[in-house]
């Protein structure tokens, strides 16, 4: 075989092995899925009770993806704002944005706000919603620093743009 075809076979691979190792494409929930999503493999995503949670490698950006019904989306909304709190993250209430966009093919509506982790710093802290039909509702719950916003800022647009519903 010819030396140049053999190496161009191998470019070949490996940009599609690594294309495969960068992102891992996760249904959610796993039981019943009705969304998907693309978190990078480097992110380590972690199974919920209604989900899934991905954190970057230097553990400066945090990202909840779950389902559950409409009626629970409070509930829902209380054990995030209460782990938010247990990871000592306090929210600045006078910071607070509501807002409508589009990602990934879906509406949503998020609330934001500026806060301080003990640890980490500033941070900023989105919880956002998109109706997935029949009753069920996704939650993301987003909690990043600025340091880590600016450093991860792009890899977060394209996890947010790659939910979709299934």
């Amino acid at each position: 075989m010819n030396k140049n075809l053999i190496l161009a076979l191998g470019a070949i691979l490996s940009l599609v092995l690594l294309s495969d190792a960068r992102a891992k494409t996760i249904k959610i929930p796993e039981d019943s899925p009705v969304v998907s999503v693309s978190i990078p493999s480097d992110w380590e995503p972690d199974t919920t009770d209604e989900g899934v949670e991905c954190e970057s490698p230097d553990k400066e950006a945090t990202i909840f993806f779950e389902v559950t019904t409409a009626k629970k989306i409070d509930e829902l909304t209380k054990e995030n704002i209460d782990w938010l709190k247990k990871q000592k993250v306090t929210v600045d209430q006078k910071t607070e944005k509501s807002n409508e966009f589009e990602a990934g093919g879906m509406k949503w509506s998020s609330v934001a706000w500026k806060g301080t982790s003990e640890e980490w710093g500033p941070a900023n802290i989105i919880l956002a919603y998109a109706d997935c039909g029949s009753g069920k509702v996704l939650m993301v719950t987003y909690w990043v620093t600025e340091k880590g916003e600016a450093k991860h800022g792009k890899q977060l647009t394209e996890i947010l743009d790659s939910v979709k519903k299934l």
